[in-house]
């Protein structure tokens, strides 16, 4: 019986952490696309408003799955400093999803000013 529960044990941590690879390059990937996307906008000489608020979006949403990433890897921890690691990074992705959502709502109310006018 312990045998069967050890190996299930190990088999569902592999699965974890084949889920957290593929989030943490899906959300890497995300990041990555929409830095060259806004890139190629600036070179369009596409307003530097729109610009942001499209990056901000985009950026949201990567550092969401690099969120949900961490948040599955809560299920490894295996002693306190992995619990302390794991913490200080959640905190991090919160704050800067939280910034990144009030610049993004920044840019959607100045848009809507400038259209307006």
């Amino acid at each position: 019986m312990y045998s069967l529960l050890n190996q299930l044990h190990l088999l569902s941590n592999g699965m974890v952490t084949i889920t957290v690879t593929i989030l943490n390059t899906l959300g890497s990937i995300i990041l990555l696309f929409s830095s060259i996307q806004a890139f190629g906008f600036w070179l369009r000489k596409i307003k530097i408003e729109e610009i942001a608020l499209r990056l901000g979006r985009s950026f949201a949403i990567g550092i969401q799955v690099l969120l949900a990433a961490e948040i599955l890897r809560l299920i490894t921890i295996r002693d306190n400093e992995d619990l302390m690691l794991i913490g200080a990074i959640l905190l991090l992705h919160v704050v800067v999803t939280l910034l990144v959502r009030y610049e993004v709502t920044h840019h959607i109310d100045a848009i809507k000013k400038n259209l307006g006018n």
